[in-house]
């Protein structure tokens, strides 16, 4: 069992096996469903807790306490519990779970800083497992990474994403491989009883994670997190840290499967801490029946039910957390605007008296100093940029607010990335595609490639829409697309442009093949001297079986990206092919003369 230190309610357990290139993990759950059932009080109380509260200074934990103590791992044994075993390949897929009644002879107590010590010792009895512990969760993140998810760990620092996507400061004690560990290893089983549950068409309660539209790209996140790490800079993650909590939208049960997004899943669910989470407790119980071959414990109304009661009690928590949270900093940010010493505020603070101070135009000049050094030495984050530029319209602030826009629309990131904010600050309603609304169409030709871009924003005081900007690329256009729209939003002056065309690309040598050559080769020549480009040959047959009729349609296009076409019939494909080819041959041979009209 890894934990923190002062961990009372331990509801996992891990074991590990090599077995030649195979991994078995057997995942002990604490057998929280076996102590009391559905329905009776210790029930209804969790139900109506929904999750473990961690305050500062206390716990207030869902079950009782008693019952919570009993139910909970603790070292030595032998205790029920919910088994989860797993076989994992030498490229760290599952190829095959088992879920049921466990029962945990003998168990080890660790904390995320011992499992470090353990790691250093290779002498120590428990290296051996959590050596091979190790490597198994970093091939986990490995293969979670590649396949799209959303997943960093800067242990260093003590930076990791959620599940949900956000970024997250990590606590002293958990800045060890054994956090690492234990979140890879629960992700995937819980993964994995995802999936068991959805090959057999049993209802639990999934986590579903839907995608954020202003979100933004995970590969660019998390190169952006790369980034900052390289760097070890601390700022570049505040940064980061505030624009993924704005824009990363939260999780939510239901028994049906919507995928996760965070996780990059199909699907995934909660079941190795029913000691803390009312929906783990739920699934335990569920998956404990279905894996005995006995009747399942709820109807699918009353699962629906607790999935949106849970839903409902975190979306509650949630809001009254964001208004406390919004009362307490208002006051202490307003006592910083008033106080001197604005160069030593963090990132974060200084940020928020920004904002305060652009939200009720004040005019603040050592504020404002400061503001400008932070801007050009790159310190200032983009949401308190973003603030700036939108809502800082006082005359005092012109000069900044003007350094500000130039700024953003010099990097070639921000602009689009700006515009997503202003959707997410000004709806009043999820961002959706139709919210940011991208049209691009393909202007150009395949030699000469062009886009052309604009970008509607509908918010529920009216719609905004750029002009058309153009560009060599679908990203360049949209880019100045977005500073166009940006010029619209703030009154500034507009600082997009329509990139210049591509200069033509000088003709193809005029090489010609000897005309003695067959025409269908002639023509696969030219296709690979470079005269023409993109060749394709289509057949069609009509006619009945004994007296067939081909025709051959051949096309290609020329170094002006005119398309070039000639059709052939004959009895037989071959032949049909030759003619269609002889005059293709023609019309090529002909735009080569300089009298032809495309050389």
């Amino acid at each position: 069992m890894i934990d923190s230190p002062e961990t009372r309610d331990r509801d996992d357990a891990i074991w590990l096996h090599r077995d030649g290139d195979d991994t078995h993990v057997w995942i002990h759950i604490a057998d929280v469903a076996g102590r009391f059932p559905a329905g009776t009080a210790a029930d209804r109380l969790a139900q109506r807790r929904v999750h473990t509260r961690y305050r500062p200074g206390r716990i207030d934990p869902m079950l009782p306490e008693t019952v919570e103590q009993e139910a909970a791992l603790r070292p030595g044994g032998p205790q029920p519990t919910m088994r989860i075993a797993l076989r994992f390949d030498e490229s760290a897929a599952v190829t095959d779970i088992t879920v049921g009644r466990g029962r945990l002879h003998h168990a080890h107590t660790l904390t995320y800083p011992l499992t470090s010590r353990v790691l250093a010792e290779p002498s120590h009895p428990l290296y051996e497992v959590l050596d091979h512990a190790r490597r198994l969760a970093t091939a986990l993140l490995s293969r979670r990474r590649r396949a799209g998810a959303l997943a960093f760990y800067d242990l260093h620092r003590g930076y990791a994403t959620t599940e949900e996507g956000h970024l997250v400061r990590l606590a002293d004690h958990q800045r060890h491989v054994g956090y690492l560990i234990v979140q890879e290893l629960m992700i995937a089983a819980n993964s994995a009883v995802a999936d068991w549950c959805m090959a057999r068409d049993l209802p639990i309660l999934f986590r579903n994670h839907r995608a954020a539209t202003v979100a933004g790209d995970t590969t660019a996140l998390l190169d952006e997190l790369a980034a900052a790490q390289a760097r070890d800079d601390p700022t570049g993650y505040e940064r980061l840290r505030d624009r993924m909590t704005l824009v990363q939208s939260p999780a939510s049960y239901d028994t049906r499967v919507l995928g996760h997004h965070g996780l990059n899943l199909a699907g995934y669910t909660h079941a190795t801490s029913p000691l803390r989470r009312y929906a783990d407790l739920v699934n335990q119980r569920v998956l404990l029946a279905a894996a005995a071959g006995e009747p399942a414990p709820y109807d699918d109304a009353t699962l629906a039910a607790l999935a949106e009661h849970v839903n409902e009690v975190t979306r509650e928590e949630r809001r009254r957390r964001a208004e406390r949270h919004r009362t307490a900093a208002r006051d202490d940010t307003r006592r910083r605007l008033r106080s001197a010493g604005h160069e030593d505020l963090s990132a974060a603070d200084f940020g928020k008296v920004v904002r305060l101070a652009v939200a009720e135009g004040r005019d603040v000049p050592e504020l404002m100093a400061e503001t400008r050094r932070r801007l050009h030495a790159g310190e200032l984050a983009l949401r308190d940029r973003y603030e700036i530029l939108i809502g800082a319209t006082a005359p005092a602030w012109r000069t900044l607010r003007e350094d500000v826009h130039r700024g953003i629309c010099d990097s070639p990131g921000e602009p689009v990335t700006v515009v997503n904010l202003h959707a997410q600050a000004h709806s009043d309603r999820p961002v959706t595609p139709e919210t940011v609304e991208w049209t691009v169409e393909d202007v150009g030709d395949v030699r000469q490639p062009r886009f052309a871009a604009t970008v509607t924003l509908r918010l529920p005081e009216g719609e905004h829409r750029s002009p058309t900007r153009a560009a060599g690329t679908k990203k360049d256009a949209k880019l100045q697309a977005a500073i166009a729209l940006l010029a619209t939003l703030t009154g500034l002056p507009d600082r997009s442009h329509d990139a210049p065309p591509p200069t033509a690309p000088p003709p193809a040598a005029a090489r010609r093949v000897p005309p003695e050559r067959n025409a269908a080769m002639a023509v696969n020549e030219y296709g690979q001297h470079g005269t023409i480009t993109g060749v394709q040959w289509r057949f069609h047959r009509e006619g009945p079986p004994h007296e067939p009729e081909f025709t051959c349609t051949v096309s290609a296009l020329l170094p002006s990206g005119h398309r070039i076409e000639a059709t052939g019939s004959a009895g037989g494909k071959q032949a049909a092919k030759l003619a269609a080819a002889t005059r293709l041959r023609h019309t090529i041979e002909e735009a080569l003369t300089p009298t032809g009209g495309d050389t």
